[in-house]
């Protein structure tokens, strides 16, 4: 593994891209289809810009890693802004909410009838074009599933929970899209990752009831229902795993600078993919 140095934070906010001051970043994402958890600090920003992010409801992108490997971690939107005091530090402190709960979507309904035995993958996309959002790969969705006289007035986002729960299936959002899990199962789009002590593995794995929690260097090609590839000296720990739960800790200054995973094991007949 090469050097890594100079780790990046990036806030795109509010008409503004930010990268030079002091930026901490926290965000924890699970595969169901509960909110988005995080916030992102801004230090000592000039007194126009922190005045310009105040809009609740407005996108914000962040991205992070070093400079190999920055690319994209919270793709969402503004939820709060707190201007709070840290020592001598002015800090712009800024909640993330999830794409599914913007204020334009909150209370959306779908008003839904079917008639017959409807594929539950058409019924999801249907459902997704109502919450506004893009449907992400349905594979985890048996092909031969059909909803018989599938009808819905009220929720978007409890409809789907309901039709998916009749195949055994989950949905949650993930940067804007929304996305099928179904347990032991991965993202038939999402990236393999090879992770080791040689490719940003930080200590050993520990074991959990269900599985194992992983550290690593800040690692956002690590996403929900991909595939990591492990290595490691833990027994029974070295083979291919699923990311159920991800929290990115970022620091552009000093301390941490990790992602942490929650793993669980992948179906037998989940076809191999290599990285």
């Amino acid at each position: 593994m090469p050097l890594l140095f100079g780790r990046k934070i990036c806030v795109d906010v509010a008409g503004l891209t930010i990268t030079e001051p002091r930026i901490v970043l926290e965000v924890s994402r699970e595969i169901d289809s509960t909110q988005v958890q995080g916030k992102v600090d801004i230090y000592n920003l000039s007194k126009e810009h922190a005045a310009r992010i105040r809009e609740r409801g407005g996108p914000i992108v962040i991205a992070a890693g070093y400079p190999e490997t920055v690319a994209e971690v919270f793709r969402g939107v503004v939820q709060r802004v707190l201007h709070v005091r840290e020592n001598l530090a002015h800090v712009t402190r800024i909640m993330l909410g999830d794409q599914v709960r913007q204020r334009q979507r909150l209370g959306g309904v779908t008003v839904r009838s079917y008639e017959g035995a409807v594929a539950v993958r058409q019924i999801a996309a249907d459902i997704a074009d109502d919450l506004s959002l893009p449907l992400g790969p349905a594979d985890n969705i048996p092909a031969s599933a059909t909803y018989e006289n599938f009808y819905w007035t009220g929720p978007a986002d409890a409809a789907l929970s309901a039709l998916l729960a009749s195949v055994e299936c989950h949905w949650y959002e993930a940067d804007g899209v929304i996305r099928i899990n179904r347990a032991g199962m991965v993202q038939s789009d999402a990236p393999v990752i090879n992770l080791s002590p040689d490719t940003g593995l930080v200590g050993t794995p520990q074991r959990t009831d269900e599985g194992l929690r992983v550290k690593m260097l800040l690692n956002p090609a690590v996403v929900l229902g991909c595939r990591i590839n492990l290595q490691s000296s833990l027994d029974g720990a070295t083979g291919s795993w699923k990311p159920v739960a991800i929290s990115h800790h970022g620091d552009n200054w000093q301390g941490t600078f990790l992602t942490i995973a929650e793993l669980r094991e992948l179906d037998a007949t989940t076809p191999e993919m290599v990285a």
